[in-house]
């Protein structure tokens, strides 16, 4: 016996449970896939309890319902995985792995963007100000432009 299997806590569970979770005949991958050897399954079947670690047990339910809870613990109790998309409370559709990760890619870059965004707000308040003033010098120009050519005309007149 390993000190591994001394320290870890051991799944207490009959055979009708490693059946209903399993299945009376599961495939040698099936069984990999839960952490149990042939020797341990055949045991089961025996109706013997060998010594399995809790985790196995808790892996074996994973496999069965998806219920991240199975193995995470209580925090995770509305969390499923069903054909490889995560589901959980607060969304339409469950996430695929690739839709999970552009997620996290994009709570990355919000604060990027956000701080981009009040960069371009003030720089467009700053042009704001500067085509304002010189949309207000312009209209001074374009007064005194008239005022001179009314001087000018006037001007032309008295002389001829």
């Amino acid at each position: 016996m390993s000190p591994c299997d001394e320290v870890a806590p051991h799944a207490i569970a009959d055979r009708e449970e490693w059946i209903e979770l399993l299945g009376a005949n599961p495939s040698i991958e099936k069984l990999k896939a839960c952490g149990l050897s042939g020797w341990a399954w055949r045991q089961i079947l025996a109706g013997e309890r060998p010594r399995i670690p809790l985790a196995c047990f808790r892996l074996a339910e994973f496999q069965r319902r998806g219920h991240l809870a199975d193995l995470l613990g209580k925090d995770w109790r509305d969390f499923e995985i069903h054909e490889q998309r995560l589901l959980f409370p607060g969304l339409r559709q469950p996430l695929s792995p690739l839709e999970l990760r552009a997620t996290w890619i994009q709570l990355q870059a919000l604060p990027v963007l956000r701080a981009e965004k009040a960069l371009l707000a003030r720089d467009m308040e700053r042009l704001e100000s500067r085509l304002e003033l010189a949309e207000r010098r312009a209209a001074q120009f374009r007064s005194m432009l008239v005022l001179e050519a009314r001087t000018g005309m006037m001007l032309c007149r008295i002389t001829e």
